[in-house]
């Protein structure tokens, strides 16, 4: 019997200690990131296919992009469409009625670049890889541009193509809107702070918060009993800061930064469990107020025929009752509702957005926001498709929209003299051109942005 105990007791020892539980939660990948690491997001070998093709058969790729065919085609002088005549010497087609040299790039967002059909079409392919997106500098190093203005440009370019080619036309169904805090000082305030970050450490922080809280809900009540003379004062003080361009959040009352931005997003959601957002618009406005929400709702959904999905906040009490049905969710208490109200796709935006500019681009200037927005956009909607098709598409907007508008010249001074807001255009001086160069300058401050 002793030497059986011993046996056992030999036994036990040699057996190895158990683990310890594992506490946190695995969370299982999310659609698109199941995507991305699986054989239907790539094609294998594309890039050096792309590398072998020759300069003719680029051309002939840009003209199925715009016209869908090289052999036939509308001349973009005159509009005639026919079997145009091909100059071998000059590489441009001659318009047999108007007799007018063009090229696939004529009259596009593309004319007058100085660089070949296939280093547009390889930094286009790169550039649309990025899921947040790619900054020309390391654009430039990647396809080995000599100038940092020669990448900048197109891609200035391929945005400009998505603000006036794919953030157009109208969308329907249940749509999620959605603002988010963009540019400006502490635009993302705490958003990227983790939750256990923010809560009280001690006593006396758990106080002041609480304390913080009273005084906010003390002085709103405060201004429902304001004399008449107070009231006058009070919407003096507002016209004041509103002439010097000021803006007030309508949800909290605060006078927000004369940079900061607000970006809405308009997001129609699929219909199949799983798949998201199919169609995203956006729009830039100094703040999330009932006036910039209709502007743009009136602008791309059919109201009468869609469902509005939003968060409680005040810009979207007015307007959802235009639609057929509103559906609200109070992100105080939940991210989705009892009934499975939501706007969680309008959120995901955000998230791509803040990363984009908080980690990608850095410095993006309110003036240009919109077109950063729009790539964003882009970005968001192709999340699930191969790369030669992102290029695709970025192609036909930057061959379809008509020549450039606001980057020719640009780093000559010919800049955009307006920023994109909604819903109206608001003057602004230029952010690039030429300057005094003195040796070592160009070192000192950042590329245009």
């Amino acid at each position: 019997m002793s030497g059986e105990a011993g046996t056992a007791t030999l036994n036990a020892a040699a057996l190895p200690a158990s683990r310890p539980r594992r506490t946190s939660v695995h969370r299982p990948p999310s659609a698109g990131a199941r995507y991305r690491a699986s054989k239907r997001s790539i094609e294998e070998n594309y890039l050096a296919t792309v590398y072998r093709w020759d300069e003719d058969r680029v051309r002939r790729e840009f003209a199925r992009l715009r016209w869908g065919s090289h052999t036939e085609m509308p001349c973009p002088h005159c509009g005639t469409i026919d079997e145009h005549t091909w100059t071998a010497a000059r590489e441009d087609w001659r318009c047999v009625f108007c007799r007018k040299y063009f090229d696939v790039t004529t009259n596009t967002l593309l004319d007058s670049c100085k660089r070949s059909l296939q280093s547009v079409y390889v930094q286009t392919l790169l550039w649309s890889c990025g899921s947040a997106g790619i900054p020309a500098l390391t654009l430039r190093e990647m396809v080995g541009t000599v100038s940092y203005n020669t990448a900048f440009s197109l891609t200035a370019r391929l945005r400009e193509g998505l603000v006036r080619g794919q953030n157009t036309g109208l969308i329907a169904g249940v749509v999620e809107i959605d603002g988010a805090h963009a540019s400006g000082h502490d635009a993302a305030g705490k958003r990227g702070r983790p939750l256990r970050q923010q809560q009280p450490k001690t006593v006396e922080e758990a106080d002041a918060k609480a304390k913080a809280i009273v005084d906010a809900f003390n002085a709103k009540q405060a201004k429902r009993n304001l004399s008449a003379e107070q009231k006058k004062a009070a919407k003096t003080e507002q016209v004041e800061l509103r002439d010097q361009g000021a803006v007030r959040d309508p949800n909290t009352g605060q006078v927000l930064p004369l940079n900061r931005r607000m970006v809405i997003t308009l997001r129609r959601r699929s219909g199949n469990p799983g798949d998201g957002s199919v169609w995203t618009k956006v729009g830039v406005g100094m703040a999330e107020t009932p006036e910039v929400v209709e502007h743009l709702a009136t602008r791309h959904v059919l109201i009468p025929e869609s469902v509005l999905a939003t968060d409680e906040g005040v810009a979207f009490k007015k307007l959802g009752k235009q639609f057929r049905l509103h559906q609200t969710v109070n992100h105080g208490e939940t991210l989705v509702g009892p009934d499975g109200e939501h706007n969680n796709l309008a959120e995901s935006f955000t998230a791509r957005q803040d990363r984009a500019e908080a980690g990608i681009y850095l410095n993006v200037e309110p003036k240009y926001l919109m077109d950063y927005a729009c790539e964003t956009a882009f970005r968001e909607d192709h999340r699930r498709v191969p790369a030669p098709v992102r290029t695709a598409k970025l192609l036909f907007w930057a061959l379809n929209v008509g020549r450039s508008h606001y980057w020719r010249g640009y780093t000559h001074g010919k800049n955009r003299k307006h920023e994109l807001l909604v819903p109206e255009q608001l003057p602004v001086g230029s952010s690039s051109g030429p300057a005094p160069r003195e040796p070592g300058s160009e070192m000192d401050g950042r590329p245009p942005r």
